[in-house]
């Protein structure tokens, strides 16, 4: 048996974060951090040493997410998008 993944949830709070979080956890990943896209810096995501990201797209944090492009980009880490 693999140790988990370990996965940021970028979220703003609410039940769709629990859910998501819940449902992550489910799955066998190991939450490694539950940020707000809008007041989180990329560093702070980067710091938590993903191997996944698990992005819940709203429309109050599309601008948001923008600054997090350059992680979305590393071939080393998988992005969902819920």
């Amino acid at each position: 048996m693999s140790p988990p993944r370990r996965v940021v949830l970028l979220a703003r709070p609410g039940p769709a974060c629990e859910r998501l979080a819940e449902a992550a956890r489910e799955a066998g990943a190991e939450i490694a951090l539950i940020a707000d896209p809008t007041d989180t810096q990329p560093e702070t995501v980067l710091a938590a040493r993903p191997e996944a990201l698990l992005v819940a797209l709203e429309p109050a944090v599309e601008s948001a997410i923008e600054r997090f492009q350059d992680i979305y980009t590393d071939p080393d880490l998988i992005v969902l998008f819920e």
